[in-house]
Order: structure tokens, then sequence, then C-alpha cells
């Protein structure tokens, strides 16, 4: 009888409750990571076999429910910039970049110590300096510079940081002297860059991704810029052995196919 009493003491409203609420912690603290989980490994199998349309699909429903977490929000803008990329129409291609970099700059701001938020909001001031022209490309460079550099600290394994830096210490280097002195003139003493200090820096990238084809012609075009055609070509030759991921590194291959032919003529 004493046994029944407390059964029953065990089934009121209240204990029902806590039942359900612990039973719905249980749930969320095991079901839900694992499924974020299994969700993130998809998108990224995704993203590295070049299937940027499907990576921004299934990104852009999950980020309506999951805005606020910087995993989502950082891959969604890389999504969207990675098929921004693919896109031949110029102004829809435009489109995207600017709606990514207001999607890249949320993403930063829900944690500005997110290595991958940081790189990929440098990534889209990068990108608008291109479409906006001279002015805005060298204005955007400080910042890009500083985002690029914070993202490394951050993690000092993810290379792409790493290539970014060297492009920029390239495009820098590149810029003629009449463009120098606009620039200067316009924001002052220009940031300190170096073609050397770009081959560091694509080298980095390089010993961290290796079959990298964007990685691989950006070094040989600046070994070409500092005539270094020996050490270029050679890279030319890795690059066409390689195995495209998307439509870009197809056509980086076909320019060094055409690089290497010219060369032995």
């Amino acid at each position: 009888m004493i046994i029944q009493i407390e059964k029953l003491k065990l089934c009121t409203p209240n204990n029902f409750k806590l039942i359900n609420f612990l039973l719905y912690i249980l749930f969320f603290n095991i079901y839900v990571p694992n499924h974020l989980n299994d969700f993130l490994f998809t998108t990224d199998s995704l993203y590295e076999q070049g299937e940027y349309k499907k990576t921004f699909i299934l990104l852009s429903d999950e980020y309506e429910k999951s805005s606020n977490d910087v995993r989502i929000a950082f891959r969604y803008a890389r999504s969207i910039f990675m098929l921004a990329n693919t896109e031949k129409n110029i102004q829809k291609q435009n489109e995207l970049y600017y709606y990514g970099l207001a999607k890249a700059q949320e993403a930063l701001l829900l944690d500005t110590n997110n290595a991958y938020s940081n790189f990929w909001y440098a990534s889209y001031l990068g990108k608008i300096g291109q479409i906006e022209g001279f002015e805005k490309s060298i204005l955007n460079s400080y910042k890009m510079k500083e985002y690029a550099t914070k993202a490394i600290k951050l993690d000092p394994d993810f290379s792409p940081s790493y290539h970014m830096m060297g492009r920029w210490h390239y495009e820098l280097s590149s810029l003629n002297f009449f463009e120098k002195i606009f620039a200067e003139t316009i924001y002052g003493e220009l940031p300190n860059s170096s073609y050397d200090s770009a081959v560091s820096f694509f080298e980095k990238a390089l010993e961290i991704e290796p079959k990298n084809i964007r990685y691989n012609f950006w070094l040989a075009k600046v070994l070409s810029a500092t005539n270094d055609s020996e050490k270029a070509i050679s890279l030319h030759k890795r690059i066409v052995n390689l195995e495209p991921r998307d439509i870009e590194e197809a056509e980086i291959i076909s320019k060094s196919k055409k690089i290497i032919r010219e060369n032995e003529r």
C-alpha cells in the first residue's frame, strides 16, 4: 500500500512536467548537436566538392532557423561568395556579392574571434573593392589586411588566409608608378608590401594544401613577376595534372596549359 502511494506521488502533474522538461534537455543536448554536426559535415563536404549551389540551398534553409549561430552564419556567407564566383550575369553576380557582404558582416558581429568570419569578411571587402574601382580597392585593402591577419592568428592552419595575404602583397606590389602616386595623394602612405612577402605567404598556403590549384597558380604568377620563370613553369606543369573542383579551377588549368605552350615556342 505504501509503495502504491509513493507511485501515485511520483505521477503528479508537476512531476510529469519535470520529466518532460528533462527529456527535452536530453534530446536537445544529444540529438540536436549531432544533427547540427552532421549537417555541417554535409555542407562542408559539398563545398569541398565544388557543389556551391547545393551548399547554398541547404544553408539558406538552415540560416532562417539558426542565423544567430556563427557556424551557420559564416558558412552561409561563404556559400554566397562561391555561388557568386560561378554566376555569369554580372548584375546578378554583383547583387550576390553585396548580399554576401551583409551576411559576412552579420557573422563577424556574432563572433569577432572566429577565424572564418574574419576571413570571409575580408574576402568580401576585396571583392567589393574590385567591383567599385581603384579608390575603393585601395581603401578596403587596409581593412582587408587587418581581418586576414587576425584570421591567421586565430587559426594558423587555415590556408586560405595565407593565400589572401599573398594576393594582398602581390596586388599592392603590382601597382604602377602613377597608381601609387594617386593612392598616396588620396590616402597617404600605402601599407608596406613586397613580392617576397607574397611568395612567403603563397608558399605557406601550399605547405598546408599542396594540391590547391589556385595557390599553385598565384605562386607561379608572382614568380613570373620576379623573373623566376623556371619555377613558375614547373608550377604550371604541376597544375595541369591536378583535378579541378569547379569552373574557376578548370579555367586556371586552361591558362596554365596556354602558358606552357607559349613557353615551349
